[in-house]
């Protein structure tokens, strides 16, 4: 299963979690999309978003921006505006850091703790 489908399928999931919500997302609100942030929160920090094309990311990310953390989409929108090639994906040179530190700051542990 590709990055743009598991992104698809938990924004999927998240609006389903939130039935109330417009089916357009033209038409929500500041108060919508922080319903749908809280239930995706989790969830945001584990997608690989390096691995979209600029083209999946403009078409499929960029209209949900305010579900996503600041710093997360100021760094998704430097790698994906410095692209030339809507087809081409960020390189690692440019790959931001979407696991280690946005967990953190999300309260996930990358490993389990052994604490007894």
């Amino acid at each position: 299963m590709s990055e743009i489908q598991i992104w698809e399928r938990i924004l999927k999931w998240g609006l389903a979690q939130n039935p109330e919500l417009p089916s357009d997302f033209r038409n929500f609100s500041q108060d919508d999309f922080n319903k749908l942030k809280n239930t995706l929160q989790r969830f945001i920090p584990l997608i690989k978003f390096q691995n979209l094309t600029s083209k999946e990311f403009l078409d499929k990310v960029f209209p949900y921006d305010k579900i996503f953390p600041e710093d997360l989409y100021k760094d998704l929108l430097r790698t994906y505006l410095s692209l030339s090639d809507p087809n081409s994906k960020p390189s690692n040179k440019s790959e931001y850091n979407t696991t280690k530190e946005t967990k953190k700051k999300i309260g996930l542990n990358s490993k389990p703790s052994n604490k007894s």
